[in-house]
């Protein structure tokens, strides 16, 4: 029974409650009115999902200002969360893709929190330019602002990943809200494409058994990366680009990120040097196989992590 997603968290959960109660400026987020006003617009959801998912948000940032209290906003509390909730996964059966075959020099694309009408479509031109194909993870709200951005990149070819309506991390709120998190964005994709994403990809990597539980009841395959290239840190392009090829190697599933103008600048260069060194760009599906639905017995990644927790106890205080 994982220690994070069972009775003990929601002991743990009250714990934290009551002691959010006792710490100044940590009232309950309020969902203002301007978010509510922008969203309908641009409206593909029924008005109780809207409200569910102003819930998920409300607790993501309740427990993020939470640990905003404690000594260097927790990042290392956070960082030895990140590990264990991934235990709790490690040795379950799901389906999941993390890499693909080593001994091939074939490499797979995927793009997180798109889409972005400013930097998606020079993506897509590169894209379409060099004839690779790539798998975009998209935010809900984002895809729900811009639908033609969206089957634009279908229409291209590309294969569409869920990554959450809000880009919250799901194993910090409840297994409630992180199921409304993951259905409201695939639901969006499926009302503008006219189908539901395969794939998904929980927002900074973050799973724990209970969200692998929720993604197999959706139907999607959980997708991680081996290589993730610090594009959202907006580094200069030449940087960039030497990094990136750096971390090539047989059976990569590379995460960039479509939102960042960098990596639109420096995509096809990646591209054309990757193909000189022998490399193939190919989809995700070339990397599936029936052994990666069996269990994840690598060792626990290094994570990428945000102050704030859901499923497990607070730090103390020094």
């Amino acid at each position: 029974m994982s220690r994070f997603c069972h009775p003990g968290r929601i002991y743990y959960g009250i714990l934290v409650l009551v002691a959010l109660a006792g710490l100044p400026g940590c009232a309950p987020t309020v969902m203002v009115s301007s978010r509510t006003a922008a969203r309908r617009s641009h409206s593909l959801l029924r008005p109780e999902e809207y409200a569910a998912l102003s819930r998920a948000w409300a607790e993501a940032m309740q427990f993020k200002q939470e640990y905003y209290q404690f000594p260097d906003h927790g990042r290392e509390w956070n960082r030895m969360l990140a590990q264990l909730e991934w235990a709790t996964a490690r040795h379950r059966p799901y389906p999941h893709l993390i890499h693909g075959p080593a001994s091939r020099r074939w490499v797979s694309l995927t793009f997180d929190d798109g889409p972005d009408p400013r930097t998606t479509p020079l993506v897509l031109d590169v894209l379409h330019a060099t004839r690779v194909p790539a798998t975009f993870f998209l935010i809900g709200r984002n895809a729900e602002r811009h639908p033609n951005l969206v089957r634009r990149i279908v229409a291209e070819g590309h294969v569409l990943g869920n990554h959450s309506y809000h880009h919250i991390y799901l194993t910090r709120i409840s297994p409630e809200n992180a199921r409304t998190e993951l259905a409201a964005c695939s639901k969006v994709i499926r009302l503008i494409t006219g189908r539901s994403p395969r794939y998904y990809r929980p927002p900074g990597g973050h799973f724990d058994d209970s969200l692998v539980e929720t993604g197999r009841q959706l139907g999607m395959r959980l997708v991680d990366w081996t290589d993730t290239l610090g594009d959202w840190q907006s580094p200069s392009p030449s940087l960039l680009l030497r990094h990136a090829l750096g971390m090539l190697r047989p059976g990569g599933i590379m995460l960039w990120h479509d939102d960042i103008p960098v990596t639109a600048e420096v995509l096809l260069a990646f591209i054309q040097e990757a193909r000189a060194r022998g490399y193939r760009f190919v989809p995700l599906r070339a990397f599936e196989r029936p052994a990666q639905d069996r269990r994840l017995d690598r060792p626990a990644p290094v994570r990428a992590t945000v102050p704030f927790t859901r499923r497990a106890p607070r730090p103390p205080s020094t």
